[in-house]
């Protein structure tokens, strides 16, 4: 008697058990999926960065519709994938398949794919059944804001669209003080690393960051951080506003568009930053030897050391001072290799010692300022890494420590006016995040 109450017992208890489960399944599988919004709230403080928290709130919306007659089944790339395999794949016909290459290659190139994107195939629901479906097209993410649709039509044509999706734009703003270097007091204070990159070039025209730099140096900075629809960082940047102060004396730079459709950094009176050549073409380098005479650490007497060494690790990125023409890229005797670049005005720059060269840089190829050229190395007759930097004036060695270019274009009239409401604009704002109040923008 008591064996058949426990044996009762103990299958009501399963019985519960077995339901609630069920109904846990059910709730968390339904035939639904979840959309995030997000709401951008008050901001917080990393470090020193002023930033937005978002936060996030998820609705039910579902799967199949019947005001929707397009059903989606999305795949997602893994490595050695091609954009014809993934449709074939899915038992696209081959003429349809080859249609829809032609179409995508207008947008975008398919061979840039990568393991983890999805292609969404699009359907035609043509009965209640979902089994019962007819290709339309498909749907694929070509960056982190843009999708590609391709849909066919009643002529049995495909036509492509483009979904631009919003983008919600914060911003940011980043205060350090100076102990051992810019580079080390930026990222110590939550500075994202493109940012100071970007930031440490638009001072390096002013800027020598080997001998003007301090300890008690501060700079600011305040840039845009950018946002998909789901919250996902895109990118962080541009500058808006920056500024270093050294040895007292306080450096600005401002991002403005003027009104003949330009933008560019200018300075408080309206003078762009950007000159002829930068000072430093290497970040985070040591200046090891300077322009003059100096005793040759190889050849053991005086010589005159035309230009300025700076020590860097093996690999360390080498920008071009300036736009110019690659006149020069190879060996070079003692120099081992070797870049020369032409400039505008009669000025050219000369960077020797490299590891190894920028993909496609030759002899012809154009640069801009900034951009990477190559690498530290240890090649010639050296004793360690460094790259050793020169610049030439109609064809004479000169010193580049000493060299003083004026500003490429300076604001006056209306033009004046109109930079002067940016600044005043720039600074509010700036001052604003240091408040804490709140400023998004979404597009």
């Amino acid at each position: 008697m008591n064996t058949r109450r426990i044996t009762k017992r103990r299958f009501f208890i399963i019985a519960a058990v077995a339901i609630l489960l069920l109904f846990i399944v059910f709730s968390i599988l339904g035939f639904a999926t979840q959309r995030v919004v997000f709401l951008l709230t008050s901001p917080h403080h990393i470090g020193e960065t002023t930033t937005y928290n978002t936060t996030v709130r998820t609705e039910t919306v579902p799967t199949f519709s019947d005001e929707d007659p397009i059903i989606k089944k999305v795949c997602i790339v893994e490595k050695g994938d091609t954009f014809l395999n993934l449709l074939k794949a899915q038992h696209i016909d081959t003429s349809d398949a080859y249609a829809l290459l032609s179409e995508v290659k207008k947008e975008y190139d398919p061979r840039d794919l990568n393991p983890g994107q999805e292609i969404t195939m699009l359907y035609d629901r043509q009965s209640d059944d979902q089994q019962l479906m007819s290709f339309r097209g498909i749907s694929l993410r070509i960056d982190d804001i843009r999708d590609i649709v391709i849909l066919r039509n009643d002529l049995n044509e495909y036509d492509t669209s483009t979904i631009q999706h919003q983008i919600i734009t914060q911003y940011a703003r980043t205060d350090g003080i100076i102990e051992t270097s810019l580079y080390e007091a930026a990222l110590q204070s939550g500075l994202p690393l493109m940012v100071l990159m970007e930031m440490t070039r638009l001072f390096s025209f002013d800027v020598d960051f080997q001998r003007d730099v301090h300890p008690n140096d501060k700079f600011e900075v305040m840039y845009e951080r950018h946002f998909d629809e789901k919250g996902k960082l895109i990118n962080e940047g541009p500058v808006l506003y920056a500024s270093l102060t050294v040895q007292n004396t306080v450096l600005r730079v401002y991002r403005h568009a003027t009104l003949d459709g330009e933008t560019d950094y200018f300075d408080d009176d309206g003078r762009t930053v950007r000159k002829t050549l930068l000072k430093t073409p290497i970040n985070g380098a040591r200046l090891t030897s300077r322009y003059g005479m100096r005793r040759h650490p190889i050849k053991g007497y005086s010589k005159m050391h035309q230009g300025l060494d700076f020590g860097a690790s093996t690999g360390t990125p080498i920008m071009s001072s300036g736009d110019g023409t690659v006149v020069f890229a190879g060996r070079k005797g003692a120099y081992g290799n070797y870049i020369r670049i032409r400039h505008a005005n009669h000025y050219s720059t000369a960077y020797a010692h490299l590891s190894g060269y920028a993909r496609a840089l030759k002899k012809g190829k154009r640069i801009k300022q900034g951009e990477i050229i190559g690498s530290v190395g240890s090649t010639g007759m050296v004793t360690g890494p460094h790259l050793h930097y020169e610049v030439h004036y109609r064809g004479r060695h000169i010193n580049p420590a000493k060299v003083k270019f004026p500003p490429g274009r300076t604001l006056l009239g209306k033009e004046r006016e109109h930079f002067l409401t940016t600044k005043i604009n720039l600074d509010k704002v700036f001052v604003d995040l240091g408040t804490g109040t709140f400023i998004a923008t979404g597009r």
